[in-house]
């Protein structure tokens, strides 16, 4: 994978991983992130295409699938990573995706995590995967 490093970028500097890196909130982290951090951290990006994954690749970008839809992918995106910027959308589903991300993210070591859930139109709407439902104490696990 590539990464953005500067002469003062350090192979010890912590991963951030930044999802939504194409949307408003996403695309703003980013650039600052490029822009003022790169001293401190490495940048990682996140898509749930793997098409916008290989484009990211091809402007020298350490990019991952990440897709809240498939928790398959969430370890091999948040393996090395220290921060992460999770960015969910305002859903039912969130609960369960941010559940099972977290955990995720505990188990192979993220030290920090921002969640910011957002709203976006109704015809939006993001549907929980058949593999995953909420049991009836509203508490997420995989069947």
């Amino acid at each position: 994978m590539h990464e953005i490093l500067t002469s003062q970028t350090k192979e010890s500097s912590p991963i951030v991983l930044v999802m939504g890196s194409t949307g408003k909130n996403g695309k703003l982290i980013l650039e600052e992130l490029q822009n003022t951090g790169q001293e401190q951290v490495r940048v990682r990006v996140s898509s749930h295409k793997q098409e916008q994954v290989e484009k990211f690749k091809a402007e020298g970008l350490n990019a991952v699938l990440l897709n809240l839809d498939d928790p398959n992918t969430y370890e091999a995106a948040l393996v090395g990573v220290e921060r992460l910027f999770l960015l969910t959308g305002y859903t039912v589903d969130m609960l369960a995706q941010s559940k099972i991300i977290v955990d995720t993210a505990k188990k192979v070591g993220v030290k920090h995590i921002i969640h910011l859930g957002v709203f976006a139109p109704s015809h939006t709407t993001i549907r929980v995967p058949d593999s995953i439902r909420l049991h009836p104490a509203r508490i997420p696990f995989p069947v």
